[in-house]
């Protein structure tokens, strides 16, 4: 089913967590800043519920979103990746952990049952429920590291017939007092190795899960007041996870088949760009609407940097096309975007984000002292700039509004979280440059094979 705004938000009403955020312990979600990112959220599944791009038919006759739906042909990938980039736009990229992030990635991980052994059942019907109700899903993957350097990763306590029972604490589970479920997850490569694999996912109102919520930034735009998503610490007080919410439980050996078989990281890669070419576009026409209103279009340091920010938009782009051009039909019969231009593109946009946010932040960060407040134009400041230098009051009012925008995104606390979030998305660039090198590594032929091959290459 598709769920509308008003129903996600009644069911955030309805709900009992434990919270604590700042020095404030909580079960409802109370903080100023939360409620607001809770009516994005809204305002997203609205947003998929009324546009026929966002949703498909099913057999039965029942919409659902294209997030939930894997594709069996390139026409239903490029509806999909249209889908996302639809999505990502009505939120203009700038929620990294919308609904759809973990929502392309679980069906994927559904189409691959087999590969999850004595778990697969569950993984499925756990797809399916996801699918069927239209689910918020969050995750956690990164263990916490003490002052002493001690592993504070899950620990399975108790292993019984009817499930698991999990303490520790888990990072960062963005969004996760807005979402239905924390599906947890282990390290991924290259962090601290996790005491177990242990893939599961459990409601956020589960007893013994406690989420502590980092202070929220304070916005002075709408930018930052709608899309400040709180950062979580998951604590796991002898959390019990019911044996039907276990997908991969090894206590032992590390595996990964069940990452590898499904192609969830294709998937997953396919939402990240769409986000980003949203996110980047939303960027470039702030940064025109900025030049044309403090009248520096003419400038040729802005025109290179926007000139440079359209020509990275015009990369991903391209990626996201050659994707859907090169992919194909896996094993599981899910037509799979390639992955070489996805991550391609993941880490291009890496670096690229912190850059075009470096070199805007230095043109137009000298109109940032314009920041008027809304008292002193009610005080009177509005009438003289009016009478002395011709300033319309509607004027005003819009770069007051563009002003406190621009302060969000390139001098506050929320700007800095935006340019880290990008900027280690899924690890640092050099780690995900490194997963490319190996990843490439084993399809690339060797010289010696390249050279042999052409006999001449040799005395050109």
């Amino acid at each position: 089913m598709l769920r509308t705004g008003n129903e996600y938000l009644e069911q955030i009403e309805r709900r009992r967590i434990e919270l604590t955020v700042g020095t404030r312990r909580s079960t409802r979600i109370e903080e100023p800043a939360l409620v607001r990112q809770a009516h994005e959220v809204a305002r997203y599944y609205e947003r998929q519920a009324t546009s026929p791009a966002t949703s498909v038919r099913m057999p039965g006759g029942e919409r659902r979103g294209w997030v939930h739906h894997l594709p069996r042909t390139r026409d239903e990938l490029r509806q999909k990746s249209d889908a996302l980039l639809a999505l990502a736009r009505g939120y203009e990229g700038f929620l990294g952990r919308a609904p759809d992030y973990m929502g392309v990635l679980i069906p994927a991980y559904g189409s691959a049952s087999a590969h999850f052994g004595e778990y697969g059942e569950n993984i499925a019907e756990f797809a399916a429920t996801v699918a069927t109700y239209d689910l918020f899903v969050t995750h956690s993957t990164t263990a916490l590291r003490s002052r002493t350097g001690a592993n504070t990763d899950l620990e399975v306590v108790e292993h019984g017939k009817s499930g698991l029972v999990v303490r520790g604490a888990r990072a960062m589970a963005t969004s996760a007092p807005l979402s239905d479920e924390i599906f947890i997850l282990p390290q991924p490569p290259g962090g601290v190795r996790s005491r177990a694999t242990l893939v599961a996912s459990i409601p956020i109102e589960t007893e013994g899960l406690h989420f502590v919520c980092r202070e929220p930034f304070p916005g002075r735009s709408r930018i930052a007041s709608s899309y400040e998503e709180c950062d979580c610490l998951a604590v796991f007080e002898d959390v019990f996870i019911p044996r039907g919410r276990v997908f991969v439980y090894d206590p032992d050996v590390p595996t990964e088949a069940w990452r590898t078989r499904s192609d969830g990281a294709a998937h997953l890669c396919l939402q990240t760009n769409a986000r980003a070419i949203a996110k980047l576009e939303s960027l470039i026409g702030l940064a025109q609407y900025a030049a044309d209103v403090y009248g520096f279009d003419t400038s040729d340091d802005f025109k290179a940097a926007a000139g440079r920010a359209i020509r990275d938009l015009g990369l991903l782009v391209a990626c996201q096309r050659s994707a859907i051009d090169d992919g194909a039909l896996s094993a599981l019969g899910v037509f799979t975007p390639a992955l070489f231009p996805l991550n391609s593109a993941r880490v291009f946009f890496i670096d690229a984000y912190p850059r075009i946010v470096g070199q805007l932040r230095h043109i137009i960060g000298g109109e940032l002292y314009h920041l008027f407040s809304t008292e002193a134009m009610e005080r009177g400041a509005a009438e003289i700039l009016g009478a002395r230098w011709g300033l319309a009051g509607g004027e005003i009012a819009a770069r007051e509004r563009l002003t406190a925008c621009l302060y969000d995104l390139f001098l506050s606390d929320f700007g800095t979280r935006q340019e880290l979030y990008e900027a280690h998305y899924i690890g640092s660039e050099r780690r995900n440059a490194i997963r490319m090198w190996d990843a490439h590594r084993p399809e690339a032929p060797a010289w010696d094979d390249l050279r042999l091959s052409d006999p001449a290459g040799s005395r050109r």
